[in-house]
This record gives C-alpha cells, structure tokens and sequence, in this order.
C-alpha cells in the first residue's frame, strides 16, 4: 500500500505542514499527526476505511433497534454503538472544521516533514 502524504495544519500555531510518515491511531482510529514547529499532538479525522465501516455499523444498529421495536420490545444501542456514533460526530464536525479553515487560508508557511521516526 502507497503511503500518501497528509497535508495537515496545526491547531495550536496554525503552521501548515505535509506529514509523510504513517501516522498513529487513536482509540476510535482518528489520525494523530505531530506539528514539526511546536511539537504538539493535531488530531485529524478518521481515514475513508474507518469512516466506511462505521457507517456500516451504526446502519445496522438503527435496524436491529427498529427490529426490536416491532417486536414490542424498547431497544437500546450497546455501548459499542455508542462509541461508533461518538466517532462518527466527531469526525464530521474534525472534517468541517479542517474545510472551513482550509478555505480561510489563514495559517503560516508550511514546513516538509521528511524524516522518518527514529524507533
């Protein structure tokens, strides 16, 4: 698989910077990226897989709690659910934000990240 690059910005110094290397996960699969400037952890949304496959999930949890309603019975999300719905707003409102700053324009010259981690 081809890494491709992630042309990212900072939230904290508004530095726009590429990110070459793989990054990291969080708990939910959302991207943690490293600002080459101040060193700080920038959280970005989730990856297309992830997001996909989310989706998927919480289709099917609105059908198995409507499948329970027409059973007579009062169904509830499990907590695994509820994590995947949690993912799913945050990636929206991580993705809005990254397009309504991107059109901004409003963060300093960008930097390469081009070395590899050294672990």
């Amino acid at each position: 698989m081809d890494l491709k690059p992630i042309d990212a910005f900072c939230t904290k110094c508004r530095t726009k910077f590429t990110y070459l290397m793989k990054p990291k996960k969080s708990f939910l699969g959302f991207q943690k990226l490293y600002c080459p400037t101040c060193k700080s952890k920038v959280l970005y949304p989730l990856t297309k897989g992830f997001r996909i496959t989310y989706q998927i999930f919480f289709v099917w949890m609105l059908i198995a709690i409507a499948f329970t309603f027409s059973q007579g019975f009062i169904g509830l999300p499990s907590w695994i659910a509820v994590l995947v719905m949690i993912a799913l707003f945050k990636d929206r409102s991580m993705r809005k934000r990254l397009a309504k700053i991107n059109n901004k324009q409003c963060f300093n010259i960008g930097t390469n990240l081009n070395k590899e981690k050294n672990n």
